[in-house]
């Protein structure tokens, strides 16, 4: 087995403790970590990044702070999930909001081939569509 290289651990344990918090809404701790030198591009072993992570659990200032210090809004997951098609699939309309103002891919598609448009109106998120 080969050793991984520290700074490569390092980055991961960095990684992983960026998108816990993003996922639990704790902005103290994800600016800590974003200040320490975390970078808002890493992703879990999921392909999760940190701002996919807060969409998933609604937490509009995390995800703010995240876009803010450059968060990928397009970045997509192992699923093929990005936080623009997460929030429009959930009706988090004010994550939505932020994602298109920051250029997130009104056409991308996620592993059904569906746009975020599609589970929006499944889901009866009227204010999304």
């Amino acid at each position: 087995m080969t050793a991984m290289p520290l700074t490569a651990l390092a980055q991961t344990d960095t990684a992983g403790a960026l998108v816990d918090a993003a996922a639990r809404g704790d902005t103290a701790r994800v600016q800590q970590l974003l200040d320490a030198g975390a970078s808002v591009r890493q992703h879990d072993a999921r392909q999760r990044t940190a701002l996919l992570a807060a969409t998933a659990g609604n937490h509009l200032a995390v995800a703010r702070l995240l876009v803010e210090k450059g968060a990928d809004v397009n970045a997509q997951d192992d699923k093929r999930d990005s936080a623009f098609l997460l929030a429009g699939a959930s009706g988090y309309t004010d994550i939505v909001r932020l994602t298109l103002a920051a250029g997130a891919d009104v056409k991308s598609t996620n592993r059904y081939g569906g746009t975020a448009l599609i589970p929006a109106c499944h889901h009866g998120h009227v204010e999304t569509v």
